[in-house]
């Protein structure tokens, strides 16, 4: 007793070819697409994660300084990401997360002046398939935070 593929095959005379190679060629098209949408979806998700690291150190700290970028270095990575400061008192600091950054001035905040961290990624994120319709996408990540930390003077 023969397969039931064999004698489908047989029949239609290798109908079925061509239409195997265009169903395996819309699966690995599709299949690349969703790796491609889902690597954006974990950067996205880092950046987020890091933002809200940021927040917790720098509120521990009461200070963006050198040692605050090295222990980001540590979570996110040389170079991959950078990271911006705005306090209620209306100080502003933008600088990327990167080891050449240690020496950076500290940069007080005083405790219970409120501030914002947006981390963004300075890497090219695509969504495509190939150079197939390519579209370029922002990741960035939001945390909002208070200084607990007392400066005197």
């Amino acid at each position: 007793m023969r397969k039931w593929w064999v004698r489908l095959i047989r029949d239609k005379r290798g109908s079925y070819y061509l239409d195997t190679a265009v169903f395996v060629l819309v699966a690995c098209m599709s299949l690349a697409l969703t790796i491609s949408v889902l690597a954006v979806s974990w950067r996205k998700t880092s950046a987020q994660d890091i933002a809200d690291y940021a927040a917790r150190q720098i509120a521990a700290d009461g200070a963006i300084s050198g040692s605050t970028i090295q222990k980001l270095t540590t979570v996110a990575g040389s170079g991959h990401f950078l990271i911006g400061v705005k306090t209620d008192s209306g100080m502003a600091v933008s600088l990327p997360v990167s080891t050449s950054e240690v020496g950076y001035a500290l940069q007080e905040i005083q405790q219970g002046t409120g501030f914002a961290v947006t981390i963004t990624s300075t890497d090219q994120n695509a969504i495509g398939v190939g150079g197939v319709q390519t579209n370029n996408t922002s990741v960035y990540g939001a945390a909002n935070g208070v200084s607990a930390h007392y400066w005197k003077g």
